[in-house]
């Protein structure tokens, strides 16, 4: 039987949209990016943060997401922050098929940890641009993948040729580009880490 935890964990992105999130007040909050991003800029970065999600979501994300990046130069997706503590747990408690990839969940849970990021609202651990990833939506898109890779590391008897196979050190590092690159890159970084788990 799985915990309510385990549960969100397994499900990503949530079936429902969730309730608009207020930002709290009392954390340590990251510097406002400036605002320097033309019209055509802002409007490419509202249909990049869309994408992740169902069309009949986007007239509500749409202003809310114009809002952020008003606000904090920067979409963060507040929206969808998990509704659970942020903190690294015991490896047995993260739904998982592989030892490796609770290990990579509770690394990543440990540096969302507010006892441990510099900011993190923002997601941001140190250095105050060291993100783990580039908005909320990412978290539990990442999260929902690790929990369902079958195998980490190189395959006993590979099917596919050497130059294909997903080994262990690629996924950190595809994990490490998710938390800094665009939105858009994100989406086909996480698409190749979902392969992983077929």
């Amino acid at each position: 039987m799985m915990t309510p935890f385990q549960k969100e964990i397994t499900q990503g992105l949530p079936e429902h949209l969730p309730a608009k999130r207020s930002v709290p007040g009392d954390v340590n909050r990251a510097p406002k990016r400036k605002d320097i991003l033309s019209a055509k800029e802002k409007k490419l970065a509202l249909e990049n943060a869309l994408r992740y999600f169902p069309a009949e979501w986007h007239e509500a994300l749409a202003t809310e997401f114009l809002e952020e990046l008003k606000e904090f130069g920067r979409i963060y997706m507040y929206r969808f922050k998990p509704s659970y503590d942020m903190h690294a747990r015991p490896i047995e408690d993260y739904p998982c098929k592989t030892p490796g990839a609770a290990a990579i969940m509770l690394m990543i849970q440990n540096n969302l940890d507010p006892a441990v990021a510099q900011h993190p609202e923002e997601l941001i651990t140190y250095g105050g641009n060291g993100a783990v990833f580039q908005n909320w939506a990412q978290y539990p898109l990442t999260m929902k993948y690790l929990s369902e890779i079958l195998k980490m590391g190189m395959p006993s008897k590979p099917k596919t040729s050497i130059g294909r196979i997903l080994t262990f050190h690629r996924l950190i590092c595809l994990w490490r580009k998710i938390g800094s690159c665009t939105v858009h890159m994100g989406i086909g970084l996480l698409c190749e880490m979902r392969s992983l788990c077929t």
